[in-house]
């Protein structure tokens, strides 16, 4: 007797039914709801370290539950992992050769002279990047936000007031380039100077096993759902820096829900999921031979870009502690999972976006 084989359709819809019954079992073993304000959010919003279920519109139908199950797989809240910090040029001749920016859970970027900004760019140590770089130096604004985090600051050389505000927190643990190049750090053959030091995750996981570092928890923001109804489109925004070789553009890619951040001499320079644009006091922003500070404690107006929307709220930052994020409302402005881009602007009329 011929066996027949069995129908392809027939494999489908078995494997349909199964993943039916799957899901209809992890459904049945979620948490209920639990308010966590008396905002309109429903679902999973993980704190820094925490996990929480609230409230999101329609949690009764299965894809609001999905959402809410996926917060629960590794990585979500529940793992404190030690940081590492790296100062990452941006000046338009160290573009074609930086490094490591795609893989940061979050990178800070302020003003550094001029209009050219300068990135923090802040890594798991668990989940290093092959190679970091071009690694730059330092400014005490920088250590400030550093500070928050508590990771291993990788940087070389610095501003005397960046010295002094490391001297002032001994804490803070570094790693300068100034005396290690040459040793962990390498130069590039292919890069001009002084665009041409990186730090490579090799002699940095060892340099790591040497260092007494302090855990943080994870997500570094807290992650969550907003109501689909709340939201200005934002498909495309344009960050006027004063100049064409340093203005930024973000699109928004549904696909992907990112945003790939294009600059002159680079056009996919990173791919953040939220982008959190912080109003912030500049001193010395476009002033001839000033090196500009930017305060980054006390707090804000921001503008917070994610799923192609714009959402508005205020930042808070105490002396020490982790940037929060925080709707008009005063009750927390939740980012999506993936990369998040901070970048801090002495006006915010300085983004335009449809």
């Amino acid at each position: 007797m011929k066996i027949r084989p069995i129908s392809p359709w027939l494999i489908a819809a078995l494997s349909c039914f199964l993943l039916i019954v799957f899901l209809r079992g992890a459904l049945a073993v979620l948490p209920k709801s639990a308010t966590l304000h008396s905002g309109t959010v429903e679902g999973s919003l993980l704190l820094a370290g925490k996990e929480q279920t609230v409230s999101l519109p329609g949690s009764s139908n299965v894809s609001s539950k999905l959402v809410a199950l996926l917060s629960f797989v590794p990585d979500g809240g529940k793992k404190a992992v030690p940081l590492v910090a790296a100062m990452i040029e941006n000046h338009e001749d160290a573009r074609a050769y930086q490094q490591g920016l795609k893989e940061a859970l979050v990178v800070f970027e302020l003003i550094a002279e001029g209009d050219i900004t300068r990135f923090l760019a802040v890594f798991r140590a668990d989940k290093l990047p092959k190679l970091i770089g071009p690694v730059r130096s330092l400014r005490e604004h920088f250590v400030s936000i550093a500070l928050g985090y508590k990771p291993l600051l990788l940087h070389i050389g610095g501003h005397p007031l960046a010295y002094e505000a490391l001297g002032n927190n001994p804490a803070l643990l570094h790693h300068d380039g100034i005396r290690y190049d040459g040793q962990t750090y390498h130069r590039d053959t292919e890069a001009s100077a002084p665009h041409n030091l990186f730090m490579s995750k090799e002699p940095l996981q060892e340099l790591l096993k040497k260092t007494k570092l302090a855990l943080f928890s994870l997500p570094l923001f807290a992650i969550g759902s907003l109501p689909s109804t709340e939201g200005e489109k934002a498909q495309t925004i344009e960050m006027n820096m004063g100049s064409p070789l340093h203005d930024v553009t973000y699109n928004y890619r549904s696909l992907q829900n990112g945003y790939i951040r294009s600059i002159e001499g680079s056009s996919r320079q990173a791919q953040p999921s939220t982008i959190a644009i912080l109003e912030a006091t500049v001193d010395g922003f476009n002033q001839t031979g000033y090196i500009p500070w930017t305060n980054t404690t006390a707090g804000g107006k921001m503008l917070l870009f994610r799923n192609g929307k714009v959402f508005k709220g205020i930042w808070k930052r105490e002396k020490g502690k982790p940037f929060v994020f925080l709707d008009s409302k005063g009750e927390i402005l939740p980012v999506t999972r993936g990369q998040v881009w901070v970048t801090m602007l002495p006006m915010l009329s300085m983004v335009k976006w449809e």
